[in-house]
């Protein structure tokens, strides 16, 4: 059973420890895909708005 409480103790350690290291990554990754997602659609709607000035 000691053995069973260690790996339990350590895997929810890693678990925290993993999760505290990927909130600023994860940060980071959801604010340059917002960055990106919202360039893209300005983008779109840029090139949709001359093509409809064009037509």
């Amino acid at each position: 059973m000691g053995k069973r409480m260690i790996g339990v103790l350590l895997l929810a350690l890693s678990t925290i420890g993993f999760t505290f290291l990927m909130l600023p990554v994860g940060q980071w990754l959801d604010e340059t895909i917002l960055r990106a997602s919202s360039q893209f659609i300005l983008e779109k709607r840029a090139k949709g708005y001359t093509d409809f000035l064009r037509w």
